[in-house]
């Protein structure tokens, strides 16, 4: 009996480990990942992804408006969003360029970017020209404007953090020796 039932739901299971080995379902994945980040970012961004503290900080526009404004309008205010695509752009920028340092992006590095950019909330072509950028330098980064102590922090860790989770750069450093 089954053998029988092996035999008819063969197909369905080859079927099924050919989607598994395809890019298709690894880039549904991916959607999936960077969408549910976007969701948890308002509440508790994962704590997989390095620029976690600074989404904490209130650097995305998905917690939307806040106060007497949150009873008329889900909109936040102009000065939310310059703030948001200030400090957010910077938190890509070094996010991408401590990544970049080893070379290329792989695969699980953009899906991290891709995740911190949609947790920043903001309007998908402010998002899409920043997923498109190329690295910088950290040398040639441009800091600009006052960042509040608790998101610096956060950049920083952030930064730490993404360049121990590239197993990479840890490998060819010499203080890990």
């Amino acid at each position: 009996m089954l053998d029988g039932l092996g035999k008819r739901r063969g197909e369905a299971y080859s079927a099924i480990s050919r989607a598994i080995a395809s890019t298709t379902l690894s880039g549904e994945l991916d959607n999936y990942v960077v969408e549910l980040t976007r969701a948890a970012a308002p509440l508790c961004p994962p704590a997989w992804m390095p620029m976690s503290e600074v989404i904490r900080e209130k650097v995305t526009l998905e917690v939307g408006a806040r106060g007497l404004r949150s009873l008329f309008s889900s909109k936040p205010s102009d000065k939310d969003v310059q703030r948001v695509k200030r400090l957010g752009t910077l938190a890509v920028r070094v996010l991408r360029a401590v990544l970049t340092a080893d070379g290329p992006l792989d695969m699980e590095e953009k899906r991290t970017i891709a995740g911190v950019i949609a947790s920043l909330g903001l309007p998908d072509p402010d998002a899409q020209a920043l997923f498109a950028e190329n690295p910088i330098v950290v040398e040639q980064l441009d800091v600009y404007g006052d960042i509040e102590p608790a998101v610096a922090k956060a950049l920083l860790r952030g930064a730490w953090l993404a360049a121990a989770s590239d197993r990479s750069i840890l490998a060819r450093s010499t203080w890990c020796a």
